[in-house]
């Protein structure tokens, strides 16, 4: 259905939808790298977690 000021309502739609997603995915980025440089690697393994054959 052509709207009178030249552009589809589902176009619009279509738009706000991939900016959202874009906005998640930048937001869930930055609060990975955030989180991250308080992350540290345990490196002790313990052993009798793995099975022998």
């Amino acid at each position: 259905m052509k709207k009178n000021n030249g552009f589809l309502l589902q176009d619009a739609l279509f738009a706000l939808f991939v900016i959202l997603i874009c906005s998640c995915l930048l937001a869930q980025g930055i609060s990975t790298l955030y989180f991250q440089k308080d992350l540290k690697i345990n490196e002790k393994i313990e052993k009798k977690w793995f099975h022998t054959d």
